[in-house]
Parts: structure tokens; sequence; C-alpha cells
């Protein structure tokens, strides 16, 4: 499938500057096919800005690679019962939209990947019915909006992967896993501020890991988890006003760890039901203030060296 990669390499390079790029490919019943897409707005017209649509069905093992430069570009990639199969959508500029979807009872083991660098960018990916597959979403910038969804009762072991980093700020990021056991959800902000993300898994034996590091202030998080999952959330290196809710249903866990001149945040933990349990560590940190709700047959447990000025609630019925 080289030569396919190259043609349309070469069809874009041709465009003229009255319009903007348009590529298509369709893949059907392929196996270990190389498709690479690379649309610049150099000699574009920059207010049209690029477009790529990739459909996969019935695939296996193939690598999709889309790489746009500027503004206003567009990419959609869909596949249906693709298997052990890698995406990759990279976007630097503004005003960019990229989308990622596969569905199908085969959907397995694929690899997700969007990178956007620049500003006012949406993302997205919906996996349906799969199993074993991986989303990383990686955003730098101002003003983005990101969605990444796992849906349907054979959603079994997917794993999601956020990082908001290098002093993006007002990004929103929302992650759903609706049925399916298993699932990992692991969000990172790395110098971040004002930063917006939701996580919500509606399953069991789900995992949530939460890291607002490296001078990441005012950023708010909220995570919903029902039946029998877990939850970490670290906040260090001086990430300061941060705000975390964490509310689970029925016989989950949560670690929370504060540390490192980790000041003035707010940390919510509610736990509905019963066989709960909740664990708060405050470590080198000033004006924390953590509050603990939970009911019958729960544990809470926080523990606090050398700090300093923290409120800590808890409440148990």
């Amino acid at each position: 499938m080289k030569k396919l990669a190259i043609a349309i390499s070469a069809i874009l390079a041709s465009g003229t500057v009255y319009a903007g790029n348009e590529a298509g490919v369709q893949l059907n019943d392929s196996l270990d096919d190389d498709v690479t897409i690379t649309q610049n707005t150099t000699l574009a017209n920059l207010s049209l800005g690029n477009d790529v649509t990739v459909g996969l069905q019935t695939t296996e093992n193939n690598e999709i690679a889309i790489l746009q430069t500027g503004n206003l570009n567009n990419s959609e990639v869909l596949a249906t019962n693709a298997e052990d199969s890698f995406f990759d959508v990279t976007q630097t500029g503004n005003n960019n939209t990229a989308s990622i979807t596969t569905f199908g009872a085969t959907n397995t083991g694929n690899d997700v990947d969007i990178v956007q660098q620049g500003n006012l960018n949406n993302s997205s990916v919906s996996v349906d019915g799969g199993s074993s597959n991986v989303a990383n979403i990686n955003i730098q910038g101002f003003d983005n909006v990101t969605e990444a969804s796992f849906n349907g009762s054979g959603a079994n072991g997917n794993t999601v992967l956020n990082t908001i980093n290098d002093g993006s700020r007002n990004n929103s990021v929302t992650n759903t896993v609706n049925g399916g056991t298993g699932n990992t959800a692991d969000v990172l902000i790395q110098d971040g501020w004002t930063n917006q993300i939701t996580t919500t898994q509606n399953g069991s034996g789900s995992q949530a890991d939460i890291d607002v590091t490296d001078f990441s202030d005012n950023n708010t998080v909220s995570l919903t988890q029902n039946d029998t999952n877990t939850a970490s959330v670290t906040i260090d290196g001086a990430s300061w006003t941060n705000s975390v809710t964490i509310s689970q249903y029925n016989n989950n866990s949560v670690d929370i760890d504060l540390v490192d001149n980790s000041d003035s945040n707010i940390l919510t933990v509610t736990q509905s039901t019963n066989d709960s349990s909740a664990l708060v560590s405050l470590t080198s940190s000033d004006s924390n203030a953590v509050s603990i709700s939970q009911n019958a047959w729960d544990v809470a447990s926080v523990y606090g060296t050398n700090a300093v000025n923290a409120t800590v609630t808890i409440l148990q019925n």
C-alpha cells in the first residue's frame, strides 16, 4: 500500500490557491495496509482548510496516519469491525476538527491517537462494542474540546489516556464508559490551568487515575463511577486551587494524595451504598479542604504530614 500513500501525498501537493485540499480512502476486507495522508495549507486556501475522510470495513493490522497543519482542517476516520489497527491523527493549528469512530463485534485491539496543538480545536473518539482498545488524546493549547466514549456491554478492557500539558488553558475533556468491565481512564494535567476534566465510568471493575502536577492551577476534575471501581488522584508539584469531585456508587475505593507544596485545593468524595473506602494523604501542603461522605460499612482514613491549615470533614451515615 505504499504506492497509495505516495499518490495521496502527490495529489495534495498539487493543490491550487483557490481551494482547500480533499482526500478520501476506503478500505474493505483489507489486511496489513499502510496509509499516510499529509495536508498543508501552504498552497490551499487558508479560509477553507483541508478535509480527510477514511473508511474501513472488516480490516486487520492496518495503519492510518493523518497529518494536517494549518487552520480549519477536518479529519474523520470511521472503522467497522477493525482489529489490531493503528489510527493516528495529528493536527497543528487552530479551529481544527478530528473524529475517530470504531464499532462492531470484532472491534478489538485498536490503537487510536489524536494529537492537537493549537487553539479552539475539537476532537472526539467513539468506540462501540469493542474490547482491548486504547484511545490516546494529547492536547496542547487553549480553548480546545475533546470527548472520548466507550459504549456497549462488550466494551471491556478499554483504555483512554488524556494529556493536557505545556501551559494549556481552558480546555474541556469528557470521558464516558457506558457498560463493560475492566476499563481504564488515565488523565494527566501537566503545567495546565483552568482546564475541565469529566470522567464517567458506568460499568464494573474499572480504574481511573488522575494526576495534576507541575504548577497546574485552577483545574476542575469530576469523576463518577458505578460498582466495584477504583480511583487514584495525585496533586503535586506546587499545584494550587484545583477542585476534584469524586462520586462512587457501591463497593468502590479512592486514594488521594496531595504533596509537594500543593495548596488551597478542594477535594470532595461521595460514596453511596456500602463497602467503599477513601484514603487521603496530605503531605507538605497548606490550606487544603477535604470532604468525605459515606454510607454503611464504609471506611475513611485521612493522614497529614507537615500539612498546615487543612480542613477535613467526614460524614458517615
